[in-house]
């Protein structure tokens, strides 16, 4: 029980490295290098070749950058000629992004490809198409979770490699499919899917990335058990294509796979021996993650040898590279782990130092959440305010006129409006001041204590404000139509139509103006005809002769819960409002599309974009965040200088 606690230990950080490290080049890399320099060399056919440099840009992305950035360089320069390609040069440029850290360029090269190849219905790119998901989905993770990426291979990337019956695809997505449910502990899971890939790659008749792939992965599931005879099994097969490829860039994984193969068998002298050399292979291959998670399992190994200060000092040098700790939840578990061994060391001091880090990691990001919000609400007062003050303007205006031109009973009834407004208004004030209060002692209370629970109270009471406003709308809205405007309308009826032109079409202006602000609160559309026509009617309203905001709309199947309505109608409201004011954008597409219980909305403009990680996010960007966690869906916002914005946002109607 023992070892098997340990080796799940480490296997919290396992799962990126792998995936992204797990590539189909074929075994033989350096005749697969030889080939493809004479190809680039010899080959007539321009097609082929400008092929064969992106295979080139694909083999040295981890080995030699500037070799992988010349080759894409090259087929750049000929790009024009085959407009056809165009999409396999974008995936490949995703590749390098992503192996270089540009995580957000790979993201946008790789949807970029995936909205071209969805187009063509050769082999080759319905290929590129499926690894084109793959990649997208691995790349956002952290963000989307595991789950994410499972419906990708599971609804898109297994379908298409059945579908060009490319049975070494088949195999990698099934294999990779089994490595997604082996890191989130779901092992007999992912064992299926290995074996799934077992029976496919069993019948290829030459040695295949793709069989030794599955079967080092497999090591990695039943060690993970642990079943260490089963293991062994497929670590013998492994070894013999090793020792037929032993410059093959798996070699590193392969002594990993040995290393932990050597602690399920409680060996610990060869595990650290082999875990070196899978070291010096890394090292080799400029394998950086696979590097430090070899790091991370020496670091296991030594705390079961109760080595505390060896197991400290690995610890330590991974925080100083700062690689495998960019990531929140491997950062968290080294901290944690940290805690752990100073403990184990009597260091309790600096135990309970890493360990407040390690809960202080989340913690803190909660904090300047809510902080952020509550500057949001304050402004959001002060907005309110601001509108009311207009509002009470304009009443005022509307009874002076009709205060000169009317008699007793037409006075009266102003009177009786107007009352009526300032008590609403009053009511809504003071329910306003008493949820101020109460989420200023909230602040107060989270200033003072860190805890979860506490955080979950706070993030309670800030949905309930949205959710209190939303209804404060609807109220609002139905009390100037229903009571206001109908005094309004019955002054309207009973004036004399004799009376100067003017002075009627001022009273109809105030009708019109009362009907407006009415159905800003709350949109008649929404409330009678739904979702989809009011967002239809929505990017009609925002449509000028400069800026073309088109509407599409797919597959919707039926009505959803009102409140999952308001709420993405008011972000794409914001949305919209946002990009007129700062994108400069000529064309917005609005997206609205249903996969089963899967509902998604995109706006995409053509703007000049900005760059995330340096702006930070105002009260509407804020707003829309907030009112996507209301109906328990996911924001994601992408966006690069002079290339756009794309705002994606999705949640379950059910």
């Amino acid at each position: 029980m023992k070892i098997k606690l340990m080796l799940l230990l480490g296997m919290l950080s396992l799962y990126h490295p792998f995936v992204i490290g797990q590539s189909l080049i074929p075994l033989d890399e350096e005749n697969y290098a030889i080939q493809l320099t004479k190809s680039n060399s010899t080959e007539l056919d321009s097609e082929i070749k400008f092929l064969t440099l992106l295979k080139t840009a694909e083999f040295y992305v981890q080995r030699d950058s500037f070799k992988s950035l010349l080759a894409l360089q090259t087929a750049e320069e000929s790009l024009s000629e085959y407009p056809n390609l165009e999409a396999h040069y974008t995936y490949h440029l995703g590749l390098y992004d992503s192996y270089r850290g540009n995580k957000a360029a790979g993201i946008r090269n790789f949807q970029h490809s995936i909205q071209q190849l969805r187009q063509q219905s050769d082999s080759l790119s319905q290929e590129t198409l499926a690894l084109a998901h793959y990649q997208h989905s691995y790349q956002q993770v952290s963000e989307k979770g595991y789950d994410n990426m499972a419906q990708t291979l599971i609804n898109t990337c297994i379908p298409i490699a059945q579908q060009i019956n490319n049975q070494e695809l088949l195999a990698y997505f099934y294999t990779q499919l089994g490595m997604v449910f082996m890191s989130v502990g779901e092992l007999q899971k992912g064992i299926e899917q290995h074996e799934k890939a077992l029976n496919i790659v069993q019948n290829f008749t030459k040695p295949s990335a793709a069989q030794l792939i599955t079967y080092l992965n497999l090591i990695s599931n039943y060690c993970y058990i642990p079943d260490s005879k089963s293991a062994k099994v497929y670590l013998d097969q492994a070894e013999q294509i090793v020792k037929k490829f032993p410059k093959t860039q798996h070699l590193a994984n392969y002594q990993y796979q040995l290393g932990l193969y050597y602690t399920t068998k409680t060996n610990y002298h060869e595990a650290l021996n082999t875990l070196k050399t899978g070291i010096k292979h890394a090292k080799d291959f400029q394998q950086i993650q696979l590097l430090q998670i070899l790091h991370f399992r020496m670091y296991n190994v030594y705390l079961m040898l109760k080595d505390y200060p060896t197991a400290k000092s690995i610890l330590e040098n991974l925080i100083e590279e700062n690689y495998l700790t960019k990531d929140p939840v491997n950062r968290r578990v080294t901290f944690a782990q940290l805690a752990q061994v100073n403990e184990l060391l009597g260091d309790f001091k600096s135990s309970l130092v890493w360990l407040k880090k390690s809960n202080h990691l989340a913690d803190s990001l909660q904090s300047a959440k809510m902080k952020e919000k509550m500057l949001e609400l304050e402004s959001l007062h002060q907005h309110f305010e601001n509108n009311k003050t207009i509002e009470k303007l304009q009443v005022e205006n509307q009874a002076h006129e009709l205060l000169s031109k009317d008699k007793s009973d037409r006075i009266f009834m102003l009177v009786i409006g107007l009352l009526l407004f300032f008590t609403i208004s009053l009511l809504i004030y003071k329910n306003y001041l008493k949820q101020r209060k109460l989420n200023e002692q909230i602040q107060i209370n989270h200033q003072k204590d860190l805890d979860k629970i506490d955080q979950i109270r706070k993030q309670e009471a800030i949905e309930g404000i949205l959710k209190g406003e939303e209804q404060e709308r609807q109220r609002i809205a139905k009390d100037l139509h229903d009571s206001i405007g109908g005094m309004l309308a019955s002054i309207r009826m009973s004036l004399n139509p004799t009376l100067n032109t003017n002075e009627l079409l001022k009273i109809d202006m105030a009708i019109a103006e009362m009907r407006r602000i009415s159905r800003n609160l709350m949109p008649e559309t929404l409330n009678k005809l739904g979702l989809d026509v009011a967002l239809k009617e929505l990017c009609e309203t925002f449509s000028t002769p400069n800026l073309n905001i088109q509407y599409e709309r797919y597959n919707l199947q039926k009505q959803f819960p009102f409140t999952l309505q308001i709420n993405l109608y008011r972000s794409v409201q914001e949305c919209l409002s946002n990009a007129i004011k700062y994108a400069q954008a000529t064309s917005i597409i609005v997206q609205l599309s249903q996969s089963e219980n899967l509902l998604q909305l995109t706006i995409e403009d053509n703007g000049i974009g900005f760059q995330i990680d340096e702006v930070k996010h105002g009260l509407g960007l804020s707003n829309i965040n907030n009112r996507i966690k209301l109906i328990n869906g996911k924001l994601e916002i992408i966006s690069t200088i002079s290339e756009g914005t794309t705002i994606n946002m999705e949640c379950y109607v059910n």
